[in-house]
Order: C-alpha cells, then sequence, then structure tokens
C-alpha cells in the first residue's frame, strides 16, 4: 500500500473488512450505494474501478470490485465485458 486513504492498490486484500472500511468512507455516500449505482448504471467491474480511481484516488482492481459486489450482494444490470474480457 502507498497511502492511507488515496493511490493504494487492493487486490491482495479484497476480502479484508477493514479496508473496505477504509475504502467506505473515503468514497462520498459509501462504498454499497456507490458500487449499486454504478452497477444499474450498467458499468463493468473494470469501468468502476477506473472511475474510482479517476474520482477518488483509489486504484483497484476489477477482481476487488467484483470480489466486493459479490460480498455485499450488489448485482447490477448485465454489461457486455470490457477490454480487458472483466465484466
Amino acid at each position: 500500500m502507498t497511502g492511507f486513504l488515496t493511490g493504494f492498490m487492493v487486490h491482495p486484500m479484497a476480502r479484508t473488512p477493514l479496508l473496505r472500511n477504509l475504502v467506505d468512507r473515503a468514497v462520498d455516500g459509501g462504498l454499497a450505494p456507490y458500487l449499486q449505482q454504478h452497477r444499474d448504471a450498467g458499468l463493468s467491474y473494470g469501468a468502476i474501478a477506473r472511475d474510482m480511481a479517476a474520482t477518488h484516488d483509489i486504484d483497484v482492481t476489477a477482481e476487488t470490485i467484483r470480489v466486493w459486489c459479490h460480498d455485499m450482494e450488489i448485482a447490477g444490470r448485465p454489461v457486455l465485458t470490457d477490454d480487458f474480457g472483466v465484466s
């Protein structure tokens, strides 16, 4: 990890509740509503990860987003796969 709340990679610790709680606090309105809103809009896991990096300076992988959505039971609309084959 390279920072306290910004600029850190998450994937190896994606299921760590403490880390998810830190990200939850850093994302305006909370992580679950953020993820739900983006999945409902049809964004892929990769697109959500890129948006999180651009808007909150939190670098996570598409796999981390997928794990968090799965753990929080956030389904969203079916989407086409993105450039990396991750939906």
